[in-house]
């Protein structure tokens, strides 16, 4: 042998030999009577010893403890099982020494407190004498063992290897999902199981509400791959934040590999202006149209807490126009509708088509010169354009008022008067337009009450915050309360005239 001192341990799987007149149970019976002499007669290890056939060169401390295998997992009871082992001395330290006069035998212990596995550990103290330690092949055999494990230590870690760790989304518009794709190599030489991580910034949440991940959990076997979605888009819950700047196209995520270390990848883009997610009071106040207008004009128009001072300024310092009786956004869906829908079925509940609601929004917000689609279309496009407004045609302020004015037609009427100009304005524009709808009920099978359902809900649109914390029944309660105040309005004459 080329060393001079060699330590053999492990669960070299040696049994104690069993036979009709030296069963498992007598086996277990003379373990717990500590008779480990006439137990180790019939051990494989030492009778392969004496014959030369394995370890020929090697010793083991006396054995003075209870064979170490197998228990009954997390305990010390021997295994009891279908299969009914038979205990044995599977967990073994043998040595060698090329002058045994160098190597003292200390100890030799097994230790039945550890009971995470059906084996006990077993541990040996030796003293050794050593002749010689030259410092240079000393520390030259410590580099070579540290990198040995190093490199060992290294390939029992998760390894993997991402396409990219920056993903941009340039450009995106509001209600039009964008994707791009995250790859994920399992370079190493072991299966990796990875899932991205949430974090206490995003309220525990693995990513913002407006980017999904799909799949965010994946098991990739060695040199195999993973495609994982990375979907952005931009709603009507979120779009407010993001005219407002409270929130932002950009997000880190933490890919966790199980067992290694995490991985952190950036999300970034922009959002293109948009009217949707604005307030009626920025909207009147845009003359043109939003893409036509400087992102900061745009930002000062939607913090502006004052009106009434924004619009004096604007007058005596800018020479600006007077703002707009109703948003031309909100007119121009209507007027369309009126021009080509009032005899159309099922107007809001079809929802036409998305690539044609995607170039609706667009002309909206850029100024084309005609809306291009079905009336279907553009009626979707309406309500989403209502629904997504900073603060509904019906203020949030005066929402309980509302519900509690719903069955009466006068207190209904006092609650619209109650309400900021551009608010009354738009909500008698609405009114006025179902009406229409209403006078053509014989060819667009429509009824007060189905509109009323439809555009309770969405003129008086309750927060996303709201909506969670509410249970189903109550939520039922609040838009038939909706409804009602609505069709007070359609089925009365309750509306202030407006030109």
């Amino acid at each position: 042998m080329d060393h001079n001192f060699i330590i053999w341990m492990g669960d070299l799987n040696y049994r104690i030999q069993t036979s009709v007149d030296f069963s498992t149970e007598i086996i277990k019976a003379l373990a717990d009577l500590y008779q480990f002499n006439k137990l180790l007669q019939h051990d494989q290890l030492q009778q392969q010893q004496k014959r030369g056939e394995a370890f020929t060169h090697f010793k083991e401390p006396p054995i003075d403890f209870k064979p170490t295998y197998k228990f009954d997992p997390s305990t010390n009871s021997w295994d009891s099982s279908e299969k009914n082992r038979a205990p044995a001395w599977c967990d073994r330290i043998l040595y060698y020494c090329d002058d045994m006069s160098y190597i003292k035998n200390l100890s030799y212990l097994s230790h039945p407190e550890m009971i995470i596995s059906d084996h006990k550990p077993v541990s040996a103290t030796f003293e050794l004498q050593v002749k010689v330690v030259v410092p240079d092949r000393e520390k030259q055999t410590i580099d070579e063992i540290s990198f040995k494990l190093d490199k060992l230590y290294n390939e029992t870690l998760p390894q993997v290897e991402l396409n990219s760790y920056e993903f941009k989304f340039e450009k995106v518009k509001f209600m039009v999902e964008r994707t791009q794709v995250l790859k994920v190599r399992n370079i190493g030489h072991r299966p990796v199981q990875l899932g991205f991580k949430p974090t206490p910034d995003k309220q525990d949440r693995i990513s913002k509400p407006w980017l999904s991940i799909r799949p965010d959990k994946a098991l990739i076997l060695t040199s195999e791959e993973v495609s994982i979605n990375l979907t952005v888009n931009i709603d009507s819950d979120h779009v407010t934040s993001f005219n407002k700047r409270t929130d932002s196209l950009d997000d880190i995520l933490v890919l966790n590999l199980e067992g290694g270390k995490d991985i952190f990848i950036s999300v970034s883009g922009d959002l293109l202006s948009t009217c949707f997610g604005s307030s009626l009071e920025t909207l009147i106040h845009v003359h043109t149209y939003v893409r036509e207008v400087p992102t900061g004009q745009l930002l000062d128009l939607s913090m502006s807490s004052s009106w009434e001072e924004y619009d004096s300024q604007a007058l005596s310092v800018r020479k600006a126009p007077p703002p707009l009786d109703i948003p031309k956004e909100l007119y121009r869906l209507v007027q369309y509708l009126l021009d080509h829908g009032l005899n159309a079925t099922a107007l809001f509940t079809d929802g036409g088509l998305s690539s044609e609601r995607e170039k609706i929004r667009d002309t909206l917000d850029t100024g084309g010169e005609e809306l291009v689609g079905s009336v279907y279309s553009v009626a979707a496009v309406l309500l989403t354009f209502l629904r997504s407004l900073e603060d509904p045609v019906v203020p949030r302020s005066v929402h309980q008022r509302c519900m509690d004015a719903s069955n009466n037609p006068t207190l209904c009427r006092q609650v619209l008067l109650q309400m900021a100009e551009v608010h009354r304005r738009c909500f008698v524009f609405i009114v006025t337009f179902l009406k229409k709808l209403l006078e053509h009920s014989q060819e667009n099978k429509m009824d007060a009450k189905v509109l009323a359902s439809i555009f309770g809900e969405v003129l008086m649109n309750s927060t996303r915050e709201e909506k969670l914390s509410r249970n189903k029944k109550t939520l039922s309660q609040i838009n038939k309360k909706k409804m009602t105040f609505l069709y007070q309005f359609l089925a009365n004459d309750l509306t202030v005239n407006y030109k």
